[in-house]
């Protein structure tokens, strides 16, 4: 059974029936309590009953009921009050008094604690309804105690103000006012300055803030296919080799081997700039898609889209920090080409085709996959700093922007993917065993980007938006890194051609860095991943927390009140990933937001995550400070549930009702004990169904449940159960009792 829904925006609960509750106490009673010694005060100036009654323990309605008084305001200075002992408590349920505020009616204030307008009239013999007056004390017939006062009304002299009007207003003599305050002359009194109402409270204020919003959550990445440290963990921990670990991830696919082929790769960085190449042994030869080449007799060669149409500027320079000069060649063509290439007869050993220039000369192309760093393109990016890609550099033309793009042989473009995306070191793991997960991201990447068809004129792109790749190596000033390692060239040589086939075409086997536990069902069967869960992985499970403020602001809400996860994929343990968010303000607005997107705003590392944002649990320690609203819940044997089901539906209630209803009871039974009783063995806090109630500061709900987990040393939770339990065996006794 799930927790049961909690009405927002959050609402006082129940007066009617904790009256019923009350009357079956009432009729069950039967041991009484000692009474103990009444005492007898003095009223002085600036007095109320409520406040006599909270100072000395006990309820407006018991000084009422001991001094015959049917006005609570008609008390006055040097009045002779009898404050009732513990024994005198009545057996009903002490009635709640409210002190009317500014703008407050009656029949807003019947409305506000859930009674009729006639009942609050009769309690309060009132003859005209539309008298009452700020400060006044109203009982209010049905409730369940009285309001507790947590500071003084305090009033702030506004320009016109007078001390007599003030007085007026708030329902107290001039006097009175004065002696509070420290006022010596009545008539001097500054805009601004804060007058304390004597005998007035203000209502009680609880915290409604709950805290940043934290966000617990599962996996790194979309969790589509392959799950790099899931795939690690199956071949460390379960000794699964490449394609068992393949077979999981990507089902209902078959193994493959591919010719190597060349592919284009979009390097984003340089977007709309111009693309200029560097070579430090050997000739730069530059050429349009289908055209001849043309040898450029310089270092550096840079290629610029002239305006929106299928041509290019050819310039030359020495170095890649500038003084370039136009050659006057132009490439007429969509893309132009840049590549290394010796003169033959003078090439290396290691040599690709020939190529024909204009000039009827041929050309030995570099072998890019074996040559040295000195005859690879560097890609310039600044002065000082450049990256070297193997295969050739072109540009390619987008509308009037200009499209750098790295053209070379898959295999060799693996190089650079496996280890920018899998960490080299894995090899190493398990006395090689690691070995296995960098061959699985060698085949997936290998499929993925065959798979890929993203532009026109490159194949792939050489970020995260597609799968990373920065070449073979980079440099600035002195400093440089490589982009390529052993362990990774061994993976890819292992793999060599290998990809993965779905429906006898090259599938796009997406991966992430963790799952979470479970793949995102997609282009391939989700399936549980517990490899995910290898000691290493970091982020199997993490927790990040949000300022509160910043979400409400980002959706356009007022102070949140609550955040939950409305909607998941059902894939995985806590439903799987969140499909839909709802954000609740306190103003009663709601706004449901994708998974996705919020995952998107705040920069959360997947979308497999639960949010706790709201009012906060009590089950086992109690907030402080003191918030407006908190929830307990507490788990049930089905057979006890159903017991607690049937005595909530005799009192017309619904099972959350009932357990507050309990508490109030049991706290309520604790009140008339004179002495404080030992405390209980805790009922077992274990069992699959599970309720849970809201309990609100400002209608006492929090006082009575403390009272009574203070009172036996249980904790909330503990405290909900045994009060429920009580209440259920007294309406069993009802029951029987024909009531």
């Amino acid at each position: 059974m799930e927790p049961q829904p909690i009405d927002l925006p959050p609402q006082r609960r129940g007066p009617a029936a904790l009256l019923a509750v009350a009357a079956l106490v009432g009729t069950l009673l039967i041991a009484a309590v000692p009474a103990a010694a009444d005492t007898v005060i003095t009223v002085e100036a600036g007095d109320s009953l409520s406040e006599i009654a909270l100072a000395h323990g006990t309820t407006v309605a018991a000084l009422m009921a001991a001094n015959g008084i049917t006005d609570p305001d008609r008390v006055y200075m040097g009045q002779r009050l009898v404050v009732p002992g513990p024994g005198s408590t009545p057996t009903t349920l002490p009635t709640m008094v409210v002190v009317v505020q500014r703008g407050d009616s009656l029949s807003g204030i019947a409305a506000e604690y859930g009674v009729t307008l006639s009942a609050l009239i009769e309690a309060n013999n009132i003859s005209d309804p539309d008298t009452v007056h700020v400060g006044q004390e109203l009982l209010v017939p049905g409730a369940t105690r009285p309001i507790t006062p947590t500071g003084p009304v305090v009033v702030i002299v506004q320009s016109g103000d007078s001390l007599s009007a003030i007085a007026a207003e708030q329902g107290v003599s001039v006097s009175a006012l004065m002696n509070a305050n420290g006022i010596t002359n009545p008539d001097l009194l500054s805009i601004g300055q804060q007058l304390v109402i004597p005998g007035r409270f203000a209502p009680p204020v609880y915290s409604i803030e709950y805290g940043p919003v934290v966000v617990d959550g599962r996996g790194w990445g979309h969790g589509r296919g392959m799950g790099q440290y899931g795939a690690l963990g199956y071949a460390l921990d379960e000794g699964w080799g490449r394609d068992q670990i393949l077979d999981h991830y990507y089902g209902g696919t078959v193994p493959a081997v591919v010719p190597d082929v060349e592919i284009g790769i979009r390097l984003l960085s340089h977007d709309s700039e111009r693309t200029t190449a560097y070579l430090s042994n050997g000739v730069l030869l530059v050429g349009g898609l289908m055209g001849p080449w043309t040898v450029v007799d310089a270092k550096v060669v840079r290629l610029v889209l002239d305006g929106d149409i299928d041509q290019y500027r050819v310039q030359q320079g020495s170095s890649c920090g500038g003084g370039f000069t136009d050659t006057g060649l132009l490439i007429e063509s969509p893309v132009a080409r840049i590549a290394p290439a010796w003169p033959i007869g003078s090439a290396p050993s290691s040599t690709g085709g020939v190529a024909s220039t204009t000039d009827g000369v041929s050309y030995q192309l570099v072998d890019t996959a074996t040559a040295g760093l000195d005859q690879t393109l560097q890609l310039c990016e600044s002065a000082t700093s450049s990256t070297w890609y193997r295969g050739e550099i072109r540009a390619a033309r987008y509308g009037a922007r200009q499209r750098t793009v790295n053209w070379v042989a898959v295999e060799q473009y693996l190089r650079s993917v496996v280890p920018s995306e899998m960490p080299s070191e894995w090899s190493g793991m398990g006395d090689g065993a690691g070995q296995a997960a960098l061959e699985v991201q060698a085949v997936a990447a290998r499929s993925y980007a065959l798979a890929e068809v993203r532009y026109d004129y490159a194949k792939t792109c050489d970020t995260i938006r597609c799968q990373v790749y920065s070449g073979r190596r980079s440099r600035s000033g002195s400093n440089g890194w490589d982009h390529e390692t052993s362990a990774t060239d061994a993976a890819v040589t292992a793999t060599a051609g290998m990809v993965r086939l779905l429906d006898g075409v090259v599938s796009r086997t997406e991966f992430s860095a963790s799952t979470g536990g479970h793949t995102f069902s997609a282009d391939f069967v989700g399936v549980p991943d517990t490899g995910d869960d290898v000691s290493i992985n970091p982020v199997h499970r993490w927790t990040d927390q949000i300022d509160a403020t910043r979400v409400a602001d980002t959706f356009g809400l007022g102070p949140l009140y609550e955040i939950e996860v409305i909607g998941r994929d059902g894939y995985g343990d806590d439903g799987g990933r969140a499909v839909e968010v709802e954000l609740r303000a306190r103003d009663g607005n709601r706004f449901v937001v994708s998974g996705d997107r919020f995952r998107r705003e705040f920069g959360l590392r997947s979308n497999w995550f639960g949010i706790a944002y709201g009012p906060p649990n009590a089950g086992t320690s109690f907030p402080d400070p003191q918030v407006d609203e908190y929830r307990v819940t507490s788990a049930y044997a089905a057979d006890d549930l159903v017991l607690i089901e049937e005595a909530a539906d005799h009192l017309q209630m619904t099972v959350p009702e009932f357990q507050r209803a309990g508490v109030w009871v049991v706290a309520f039974l604790h009140s008339l004990s004179s002495s404080d009783p030992d405390p209980i063995n805790p009922p077992e806090a274990a069992g699959p169904e599970k309720v849970t109630t809201a309990y609100f500061a400002a209608d006492g709900d929090q006082q009575a449940l403390e009272q009574v987990a203070a009172g036996f040393s249980l904790t909330g939770a503990q405290a909900q159960q045994v009060s429920t339990a009580v209440l259920a065996f007294l309406v069993g006794l009802a029951k029987a009792a024909g009531r």
